[in-house]
């Protein structure tokens, strides 16, 4: 089921993104570090990543809201206190609402990124740019042949709009993750789940890596963009993003 337009979710991914303003905190990424046996990861890439570059713990295990707060602030550069970053404040009051962590955190004051991952809960949804459905069995992990489409997809709206080089703009990738989310409507799942509340949730995803890795520029680097997903040990470098000449 898709109750919601395809136009409308490249609609709500321009409208999160173009608000985007990410303050020159970080000035380097640090290095990738793939999670190891008993280390625990979720259905969100963004703190998978935090956790994979050293900013949350390891192990993605008993995390906190300041915890949180500072990864978001340090990792990804976004609002010097005393604000503090949405992404990060809804993230963490998602997480702590799972009924999967609550059965393992009851106070709501902690969540390990592997109890989070409640299909069609909080965090996990279907239709994800970068994971299979859980009707089709991992729902966490990053697969890459969904990944894979997801990237063909930018790559053919980059062409189609004639524009060439190692960037994908915004229109790009909202365009691309419209389509994603139509053909894997198609794809088989007969129990697909899209909604209102889906959408908002898909295009805050897109959104999410456009802001952490475009900044003011709302275009993202083709190798960041792999490297973020985990598909590769590239080195992000943010003094690109948050120089003085951008500001």
């Amino acid at each position: 089921m898709i109750p919601v337009s395809i136009p409308a979710l490249a609609f709500s991914i321009a409208s999160c993104a173009k608000h985007v303003y990410a303050t020159p905190l970080a000035n380097n990424f640090p290095p990738y570090d793939p999670p190891g046996h008993g280390d625990a990861r979720s259905a969100c890439p963004g703190i998978n990543a935090l956790a994979n570059h050293g900013w949350l713990p390891h192990n993605g295990r008993n995390i906190t809201y300041d915890m949180l707060i500072e990864a978001v602030r340090g990792g990804f550069a976004f609002d010097l206190p005393p604000s503090v970053p949405a992404f990060a404040n809804m993230t963490f009051h998602a997480a702590v609402s799972d009924p999967a962590n609550i059965a393992v955190h009851p106070g709501n004051t902690t969540f390990d990124m592997d109890a989070v991952n409640t299909h069609n809960g909080p965090i996990e949804f279907d239709g994800s740019l970068s994971r299979k459905d859980g009707f089709f069995g991992d729902d966490v992990a990053l697969d890459r042949p969904t990944w894979g489409v997801q990237w063909r997809l930018m790559e053919e709206e980059q062409e189609a709009s004639g524009n060439t080089g190692d960037y994908f703009d915004l229109g790009v990738a909202a365009r691309a993750r419209a389509r994603h989310v139509l053909i894997k409507s198609r794809a088989g799942n007969s129990e697909f789940l899209f909604t209102e509340e889906t959408l908002s949730k898909s295009a805050g995803t897109t959104a999410l890596y456009m802001m952490v890795l475009g900044g003011m520029t709302k275009v993202v680097k083709k190798d960041w963009l792999w490297a973020f997903f985990g598909m590769s040990q590239a080195h992000i470098n943010f003094d690109f993003l948050f120089g003085e000449a951008l500001y």
